[in-house]
Formats: structure tokens, C-alpha cells, sequence
């Protein structure tokens, strides 16, 4: 019940319960979920590096030298499991969802480059409280903290 699909994994549909515990109203778990800010931003900077450096490579555009090398790395340590037929588990997603987040964090620093002082303060006071408030959504199943019916 625990094994999820690959295609599952970016879009973090399903989390590997470690502990489930429902006594009197009280509802416990302990879980290995993400946090659904950072995962669905990473997925979707995945998914707009591919298309944008396809692009770039159609068009003789010049790209980055680290989109290159985090893509094809996130894409070297995520489409094996494509392959694999046996029960796989979100923790196999670990090594790519670490490339992820290294080229969202390359990719949003350089888009904050452009930007002035005070827009760049900004963006990145609005990305921690998101960030924050990701992990906020995540903490009664993450830390076994009990659930009320």
C-alpha cells in the first residue's frame, strides 16, 4: 500500500505513512510527505526547463551552463524508474527532487538578478512565506501531531 507509481512521484500524490494511530477522536500519523510549495514549484520549473531549453536548442538560443547539467541529471537519476516494474517508493525520488530544487534556486536567483533591490527583497520575503506556509500544511502528519475529528 506504501509503493507508489513514478509518475506519481513529482506531483507527490502519495505519501509513505510511517505510523497511523486513530484512538478515542484523536487521529495520529507520522508520514514522508514534502512540502507542496517547494515540490510543485520544482516540478513545474522541471517541466518549464525542459520545454525552454528544447526551445533554446531549436533555436540556436544560448541557455545557461547549469540548466544542462541539472536537467540531464535530474533526467539520469529519474527516468530509470520508468523502467522498474517492482513497488518503488517516494524516498527513490529523493536524488532528483535535490537536482530540482538546485535548478529552481539557480533559476529563480538569476530571474531576481534582473530585478531591482526592492522587487528582489520582495520575491523573496513572498517565496519564504510560501515556503513557510507549505511546511505549516505539512506538520501534524509530518511530526505525528494529533488530528481532531
Amino acid at each position: 500500500p506504501m509503493a507508489s507509481h513514478w509518475y506519481e512521484w513529482p506531483f507527490m500524490q502519495k505519501a509513505f505513512w510511517f505510523f497511523v494511530d486513530q484512538t478515542n477522536n484523536n487521529l495520529n500519523t507520522i508520514s514522508l510527505s514534502g512540502n507542496p510549495v517547494v515540490w510543485g514549484a520544482t516540478t513545474l520549473f522541471i517541466i518549464l526547463g525542459i520545454g525552454f531549453s528544447i526551445y533554446c536548442v531549436l533555436k540556436r538560443k544560448r541557455i545557461s551552463e547549469f540548466t544542462p547539467l541539472l536537467l540531464g541529471s535530474y533526467l539520469i537519476t529519474f527516468i530509470p524508474y520508468v523502467l522498474i516494474e517492482r513497488p518503488a517508493f517516494l524516498y527513490h525520488y529523493f536524488p532528483g527532487l535535490i537536482l530540482a530544487i538546485c535548478f529552481l534556486s539557480i533559476t529563480f536567483g538569476t530571474y531576481l538578478e534582473r530585478k531591482s533591490k526592492k522587487e528582489m527583497v520582495l520575491l523573496i520575503i513572498i517565496a519564504i512565506m510560501l515556503i513557510v506556509a507549505g511546511f505549516i500544511t505539512q506538520i501534524k502528519t509530518t511530526y505525528g501531531l494529533p488530528h481532531i475529528f
